[in-house]
C-alpha cells in the first residue's frame, strides 16, 4: 500500500501531521474509555454472579423453611398415630405394609368374634324359646 492509497488501491487523503496528531489523541482518549467499559462490564458480571448466588441462597432458605413448617404441621398428627399404634401393640417403626396386615388381621379376628357372639346369642335365644 502506497501513501494516499487504501488496501484496495483507491486513493485516499494523506493525513498531515496535524491530522495525525488529532487522530492519535482521539485513539489515546478511547483507551481509557475502553478500560472504563471493561471495568464496568467486570463489575456488572460480579453483581450478576452475586445476584445469582443470593437468589440460590434465598431459594434454599425458603425450601428449608417449608420443610420445617411441614414437619411442624405433621408433628402432632404423627405423634398421635404413633401413640395409636403403640396402644394397639404395633411397632411404629414397622413398614406400612406390615401395619396394614396387622390391623387387617385384628379386624378380621374382631369380626369373627362378633359373629361367634351373635351365633351364641342366637343359639341361647332359640334354647330359651324352646323351653
Amino acid at each position: 500500500v502506497h501513501p494516499g492509497e487504501n488496501d484496495s488501491g483507491n486513493s485516499v487523503a494523506v493525513l498531515g501531521t496535524e491530522e495525525e496528531e488529532v487522530q492519535m489523541m482521539q485513539e489515546a482518549s478511547t483507551v481509557p474509555k475502553i478500560e472504563e467499559l471493561e471495568n464496568a462490564l467486570r463489575i456488572l458480571r460480579e453483581e450478576m454472579a452475586n445476584q445469582v448466588v443470593q437468589r440460590y441462597e434465598e431459594e434454599e432458605r425458603a425450601k428449608e423453611l417449608a420443610k420445617t413448617k411441614t414437619e411442624a404441621e405433621f408433628a402432632q398428627p404423627l405423634a398421635a398415630l404413633e401413640a395409636f399404634l403403640k396402644q394397639n401393640g404395633i411397632d411404629p417403626e414397622d413398614s406400612p405394609q406390615k401395619v396394614r396386615e396387622t390391623l387387617s388381621k385384628r379386624q378380621l379376628r374382631r369380626e369373627r368374634e362378633e359373629r361367634d357372639i351373635e351365633r351364641r346369642e342366637a343359639r341361647e335365644l332359640r334354647k330359651q324359646q324352646r323351653q
